[in-house]
């Protein structure tokens, strides 16, 4: 009986080997997160949304290419900077449309209607 009767070997569950965060991934977070408040100044808030969005890309692409790395940071970053890229859109269009609603010629004429009204 023993004979026919074949023993298997005792398997543990290995668990999985963890990811490292890349340093490009984290810096791409911290950058999506000091980019939220810049999207609320006109065209600056969009220049920087797109830094930050190309730097996530860069860190996210080198996340999925790699194993090793996790890309949780990055994908996270990616998606800050999309939100932080359409608010500073909305902010710079309707700044865009209040100056042209006053007429404004000058940067100072701007200024001032952007303050007043």
């Amino acid at each position: 009986m023993s004979a026919q009767r074949q023993k298997r070997p005792v398997t543990t569950p290995t668990a999985p080997v963890p990811q490292r965060q890349s340093r490009l991934g984290l810096a791409a977070l911290l950058l999506g997160v000091m980019a939220l408040p810049a999207a609320l100044m006109p065209v600056l808030g969009i220049i920087i949304a797109v830094i930050v969005l190309v730097v996530g890309l860069v860190a996210l692409v080198r996340a999925v290419r790699s194993p090793e790395i996790s890309w949780t940071y990055p994908g996270i970053a990616v998606v800050i900077a999309v939100v932080a890229l359409a608010v500073a859109s909305l902010v710079t269009s309707a700044a865009d449309d209040r100056i042209r609603d006053c007429g404004a010629t000058t940067v100072d004429e701007a200024n001032d209607c952007l303050r007043t009204n």
